[in-house]
């Protein structure tokens, strides 16, 4: 079959306008570069390979060209988590590990591993959400034993980290009031111990941070118990 080069011209533009109209999905996203929830303008082949190919998000009616926040509406179905202040330090990779949305981390467990020397720092947090899906390992887990989550229907809201420019130590807290926390990992060394929480009425629904053989930094992603039961 010939095409004229006129005609595979046109078919190119054809096809460059067709895709322009996918062109700005504009969302509330969390930005583990800055910290912040950040509004960012997306092409509409780039929302669907960060949103994993949701079309709920990424639809034509959303990436029409004319700018959508999509924040409140993200934010009401609790599929967007509210991240806390992060610590630690900057190497390892990225991570950011969260529940489904709608749901919250329901059990954790946490273990401590060396990174090449004898001094223990955190290594691993394994998550379990509250809609029964599988759980969540996150880091590298150096120790044999099983892992045994904490079960806290109710959810989890405040965690206690000792750090440097690695994750030293870390508590996890059932009862946010308590002074003396539920479980805990790692070694003694670190900074002051430092709280990390979710705001009134919030409950940790993941965490996010950056990890290497030991994790490097750590925080928390939140959601409310409206945004919870807000979702359709």
């Amino acid at each position: 079959m010939n095409y004229s080069k006129t005609g595979v011209l046109l078919f190119v533009v054809a096809l460059m306008l067709a895709n322009n109209t996918k062109a700005n999905c504009y969302i509330s996203t969390f930005s583990l570069r800055s910290g912040q929830i950040d509004q960012e303008n997306y092409s509409y082949r780039q929302c669907m390979g960060n949103f994993g190919g949701d079309q709920s998000i990424c639809n034509v009616a959303n990436c029409s060209g004319s700018p959508i926040n999509l924040a409140n509406i993200a934010y009401q179905a609790g599929q967007v988590s509210t991240p806390t202040k992060m610590v630690g330090g900057g190497g390892g990779s990225v991570f950011k590990k969260e529940c489904p949305p709608g749901t919250f981390v329901t059990g954790i467990d946490i273990a401590d591993g060396a990174d090449g020397g004898s001094k223990k720092f955190l290594s691993s947090i394994r998550m379990v959400c509250g809609d029964g899906s599988a759980p969540v390992d996150i880091g590298n887990k150096q120790v044999t034993r099983a892992y045994a989550p904490i079960a806290s229907p109710n959810g989890f809201s405040k965690i206690s980290v000792r750090s440097g420019t690695l994750v030293d130590h870390l508590s996890v807290y059932v009862d946010p009031k308590a002074t003396w926390p539920t479980i805990q990992a790692g070694g003694t060394g670190g900074g002051a111990e430092e709280e990390i929480k979710c705001a009134s009425g919030g409950v940790i629904s993941g965490f996010y941070g950056r990890r290497g053989r030991v994790m490097d930094a750590i925080g928390l992603l939140c959601r409310s118990r409206e945004q919870i039961k807000a979702k359709p």
